[in-house]
């Protein structure tokens, strides 16, 4: 899916783009824009640009169902498995099993969140500046940038 997206700023190499939510966010979820009207993501670039310009944006669509799966799998399996060691013993035991087994399943989320965003084909990628040529009428990019 491609948008049309400002940048806000680079810095050291990496791109920042304001995504704006508009109508068709509302059935994806991917970008979690709560009810932000907008968000600053970082994008991949390989061409040059400018904070302010407009540009079209190719966003991520394969294995993010995968990583949101992860994301939300890893933590409660691992709590379930404490609760469940915990009843060889008393109650107490029980509970703190099931929340260690939280805060370590949280905390191996939190660096598979992180290692899997660096991963190519995770961020956005602005693929061209965008000009009057490459907008539709509607606002969105044409289908050839």
């Amino acid at each position: 899916m491609r948008e049309i997206c400002t940048v806000k700023k680079v810095k050291r190499g990496c791109v920042y783009i304001e995504l704006t939510r508009t109508e068709r966010c509302d059935g994806c979820q991917m970008c979690a824009f709560n009810k932000r009207k907008s968000m600053t993501v970082p994008a991949r670039t390989e061409i040059s640009v400018d904070a302010g310009e407009r540009v079209i944006v190719e966003m991520p669509t394969r294995a993010v169902g995968a990583g949101a799966l992860a994301i939300y799998a890893i933590p409660l399996l691992l709590m379930v498995a404490g609760a469940l060691i915990g009843l060889i013993g008393e109650p107490w035991l029980q509970i703190a099993l099931c929340a260690v087994g939280l805060a370590l399943g949280l905390l191996c989320a939190f660096i598979i969140d992180k290692a899997y965003r660096r991963r190519k084909g995770i961020l956005p990628t602005i693929v061209a500046k965008a000009s009057d040529n490459t907008v539709g009428s509607d606002g969105q990019p044409t289908k050839e940038p």
